[in-house]
């Protein structure tokens, strides 16, 4: 980075305010959906006649900040799947105006849960029926749409998933359904990026325990260790066929957990990804065939306190992440596709969230950064797993909370302070 004002220091010197009406007057559109509004101005009632006014300029959103620095910054924006009582059918024009209203201040949204065969296939039209509006919604706000996971060998295929069958059926059905569930995706209006792949390897990163996830894997059943191969070739041939450009304007990732730091699984998922790369350059003559996404679930908590496996915070350090990130980005582009922050200690969430985007900035290899499921109930069990605090409220009134003024600061000082 060029000598300037730390990020610290540029903190204390302005607030979210100042910072968006510097930025505003030096190339930022301030035309979004602001995080605060302006005073309306009024006419002194002797002045006549009335003089020209100049409107007060409006402090940029997240998105206008993001787009600045050359980054996407978003949230996996479900609540409809999730919260529709006994899978009753869910339309986007129905969701809460000010739920709505909240999503533009991104500028990349994904629908974790709405993309689940517990959805799409259960209840199809519904479901497309709601990804076609959302694309649309998407694609007139200048929002990059995620459509999140295409195949997930272990989530999709649960005992009570409405394709748990596929887990022992033959490859020909296998396939069929593959190449169907593209085929619906591809045919929405508008997106910019999916997850070809989810959660290929397990990994314990207490023992250094790693291996293939293969139960409930009708994938890794059929093909073994190349169905990642297989499930990528799916994808692409169907961006083909509708003239989409993979690694241009359609960007494909292999999406992980517990890769963001130096572990054995880590080592060996690069391992496995270098050799799938010159598989897939010599297929399909793509330099960088597939992109990379890390998940990043923070924690902080012992492990048999927690609900889910996660980074723990002591890994995370500013100067050692952007070389990880660097490293992966041999490979191709690095996404923080699922970032969460769970810590009882809020000074550390904070420095935690510093380090991460930070890094991802610096390192100049991550695209875009998605923040997970902050419309989540603070009740539900898997409440730790989500960015708790960019919200406060739930999604009928939600309001900006401290991780997302905090966030809008970091933005705000690389937008002013540009490297």
């Amino acid at each position: 980075m060029k000598n300037h004002l730390s990020r610290r220091d540029f903190l204390k010197l302005t607030g979210i305010t100042s910072a968006g009406l510097a930025l505003s007057a030096c190339g930022v559109n301030p035309t979004a959906i602001p995080p605060t509004a302006a005073p309306s101005a009024t006419l002194p009632p002797t002045l006549t006649p009335a003089p020209t006014l100049t409107s007060t300029p409006q402090p940029p959103t997240l998105a206008q900040l993001a787009r600045k620095i050359g980054m996407d910054v978003g949230i996996d924006a479900n609540y409809l799947g999730l919260f529709a009582p006994n899978k009753q059918a869910i339309k986007f024009a129905d969701a809460p105006q000010a739920y709505v209203q909240a999503l533009q201040n991104f500028s990349l949204l994904t629908n974790g849960y709405e993309g689940d065969p517990a959805w799409t296939d259960y209840k199809p039209e519904v479901a497309f029926g709601f990804w076609r509006d959302f694309s649309l919604f998407c694609q007139q706000h200048d929002i990059r749409l995620d459509l999140n996971h295409m195949f997930y060998g272990l989530g999709h295929f649960d005992e009570d998933s409405p394709v748990a069958a596929l887990v022992n059926a033959p490859k020909d059905e296998v396939i069929a359904w593959m190449k169907g569930r593209v085929k619906k995706f591809f045919e929405l209006p508008y997106f910019s990026q999916l997850n070809f792949v989810n959660e290929v390897f397990y990994g314990n990163n207490l023992t250094d325990e790693v291996d293939w996830v293969a139960q409930q894997n009708p994938f890794y059943n059929l093909w073994g260790k190349d169905y990642v191969r297989q499930a990528y070739l799916i994808v692409y041939e169907a961006a083909q066929a509708i003239g989409r450009q993979v690694s241009g304007d359609l960007r494909l990732i292999y999406n992980a957990p517990l890769i963001e730091f130096d572990n054995r699984k880590a080592r060996v998922e690069y391992d496995f990804l270098a050799n799938l790369k010159e598989q897939l350059r010599q297929e399909t003559g793509l330099d960088r065939p597939f992109d990379i996404g890390m998940q990043f679930h923070i924690r902080d908590l012992p492990l048999e306190q927690m609900e889910y496996w996660g980074t723990p915070p002591d890994k995370l350090e500013k100067q050692t992440l952007i070389a990880h990130l660097r490293k992966f980005g041999e490979l191709g582009d690095v996404h923080i596709t699922e970032l969460s922050i769970f810590t009882p200690d809020k000074s550390k969430e904070l420095d935690l969230l510093h380090t991460v985007v930070e890094a991802a900035i610096e390192s100049g290899v991550c695209p875009n950064l998605v923040m997970w499921a902050p419309f989540t109930p603070a009740d539900a069990p898997w409440a730790p797993q989500t960015m708790r605090h960019l919200f406060e409220g739930d999604f009928h009134n939600p309001q900006p909370g401290y991780i997302f003024d905090e966030l809008y600061k970091i933005l705000a000082s690389y937008a002013a302070n540009p490297a």
